[in-house]
C-alpha cells in the first residue's frame, strides 16, 4: 500500500530533523514545504538538483553549505516513495512495529537512528 500525505510529510520533517534543526523547526516549515511540492513525490523527482536545493532554501530550510546534502536526502527520499520502495512501512506504522518500520526506513541514504526515532514519533502521534 502507498504512504499517506501525512506520512510522507511525516518522513520529511524527521528527515530534516537533524545536525541542530530542531523537530519542531522542521515542522513549523512544512506548510511552505508543501507549497514549495517539497512533500509530493513525483515532483520532487521531477527536480534537479539546483532546483531542489533552492526549493529547500525558498521553504525556510537554508542551511547553507549542508544545504546541497539534505536536498540529496530529500530527493533519496521522494525517490524511494514514489519507486514504491516503502510501502511495506504502512503496514508497519498499522501493527506499532518499530522494528520492521526501522529496517523499511533504513533503505534510504540519510536515514539513520535520529531521523528513524523522529519519524517514528511522528507517525505515532
Amino acid at each position: 500500500m502507498a504512504l499517506s500525505a501525512a506520512q510522507i510529510e511525516c518522513l520529511l520533517t524527521a528527515l530534516l530533523s537533524v545536525n541542530n534543526f530542531s523537530l519542531e523547526k522542521a515542522w513549523s516549515l512544512l506548510p511552505r514545504m508543501r507549497d514549495a511540492g517539497l512533500t509530493d513525490p513525483a515532483r520532487v523527482v521531477a527536480m534537479d538538483m539546483t532546483t531542489a536545493i533552492e526549493t529547500l532554501r525558498r521553504a525556510g530550510y537554508d542551511r547553507k553549505n549542508l544545504t546541497r546534502l539534505f536536498a540529496e536526502r530529500v530527493k533519496a527520499l521522494m525517490d524511494a516513495v514514489h519507486a514504491g520502495e516503502l510501502a511495506d512501512l504502512d503496514a508497519a506504522i498499522a501493527a506499532k512495529d518499530k522494528d520492521r518500520a526501522s529496517v523499511v526506513m533504513r533503505k534510504v541514504r540519510g536515514i539513520g537512528p535520529t531521523v528513524i526515532e523522529n519519524a517514528w514519533a511522528l507517525l505515532m502521534s
